[in-house]
């Protein structure tokens, strides 16, 4: 049977993200929660999608307090080189999936905070240049951004 998280689980002390845009909570060693507009079903084709051999919540601890704590502290060399050829090894898997569109992974269009002003509005695109257009579009609709002009 598939675990359940219960609302009382989803804490502001468990929270990854100090930004209520970003709903990750963790909630033990092997869980984290990410909530998201449940009308969308691009969130849980992104996240089927990244169960290749890639350990997405390994990837994110590792990187959340590694470089705070752990880091020269507690793990010999041997660690540290092990984790970095880890990493490396996820950095080139990622590197070698191809796509032919910028939007969410299901084909549909893009999903961010910042696309929010005109939800499925943005993409998907063709080019990396329509992606940029949209993104300032985007940032100009939802925010004053003087750096975007």
């Amino acid at each position: 049977m598939a675990r359940r998280i219960d609302k009382s689980e989803l804490t502001e002390s468990n929270r990854l993200v100090p930004d209520s845009l970003v709903n990750l909570y963790r909630i033990d060693e092997k869980t984290v929660v990410k909530l998201c507009d449940p009308s969308r079903l691009a969130e849980a084709e992104a996240l089927r999608f990244m169960n290749l051999s890639i350990v997405a919540l390994s990837s994110w601890s590792i990187l959340r307090e590694m470089f705070f704590e752990m880091c020269g502290k507690i793990w010999t060399t041997n660690d540290v080189r092990r984790l970095v050829s880890q990493l490396k090894s996820y950095m080139a898997e990622l590197r070698s999936i191809k796509g032919d569109f910028i939007g969410s992974v299901d084909g549909t269009a893009c999903e961010d905070p910042v696309f929010c002003a005109d939800l499925g509005a943005f993409g998907p695109y063709k080019t990396e240049d329509e992606f940029n257009d949209g993104l300032i579009r985007a940032m100009k609709l939802s925010q004053e951004n003087s750096w975007v002009d």
